[in-house]
C-alpha cells in the first residue's frame, strides 16, 4: 500500500524476521556486545538480538542500531571494541548507527510509582560520546544523529 512502517524494538523476539519484509525501518538497540554482561545486567542474552541485527542488516531495510552508552556499564574501551568488531560486520548501506546518552528522564516516575531507582552515576559526558562517533566513523560505520 505503500505506507511507511517501522518498529522500534529491543530485537529479543525470535521471531522478529517474519516481519521484515512489511517493514521500512526498524529501530533497535544494543545495549552490550559481551554476552555475560549483557545477560548479568539486562536479564537476557544478547545472542538473538545479535542474530536479529544481522538478519536485518542482511535483509536490505533501514536499519538503525541505536547504543545507549551507560557510564559504568559499556563505555569502556573493551566495550568499544567488542561494538566495533560486531557492527562492522554486519555494516551495509542500509545500516546506520546512533549514540544515546544515558539520561535519568525516568527517575520520577520511578519514584511515583514507589519504586528504588538503583542507576547511580551513569552520565556520559560528551567527549564519550564522541569518541564512540569517531571511533565507529573511522571503521566505515555510517553513524548518525536522530
Amino acid at each position: 500500500q505503500g505506507i511507511h512502517t517501522a518498529i522500534e524494538t529491543n530485537a529479543t523476539s525470535g521471531h522478529l524476521n517474519e516481519l521484515f519484509c512489511d517493514l521500512s525501518c526498524l529501530i533497535a538497540d544494543l545495549k552490550h556486545p559481551n554476552d555475560e554482561i549483557h545477560r548479568r545486567i539486562t536479564g537476557v542474552s544478547n545472542e538473538r538480538i545479535l542474530q536479529n541485527l544481522r538478519l536485518a542488516a542482511e535483509s536490505g531495510i533501514d536499519l538503525l542500531i541505536r547504543i545507549p552508552l551507560i557510564g559504568g556499564f559499556n563505555t569502556d574501551e573493551e566495550s568499544l571494541r567488542g561494538f566495533s568488531d560486531f557492527f562492522r560486520s554486519i555494516a551495509r548501506e542500509n545500516v546506520r548507527f546512533e549514540m544515546l546518552k544515558y539520561h535519568e528522564y525516568g527517575k520520577d516516575k520511578w519514584k511515583k510509582l514507589g519504586l528504588t531507582y538503583t542507576v547511580e552515576n551513569a552520565q556520559v559526558t560528551e567527549d564519550t560520546r564522541k569518541h564512540f562517533e569517531e571511533t565507529f566513523r573511522t571503521i566505515g560505520l555510517n553513524v548518525v544523529r536522530t
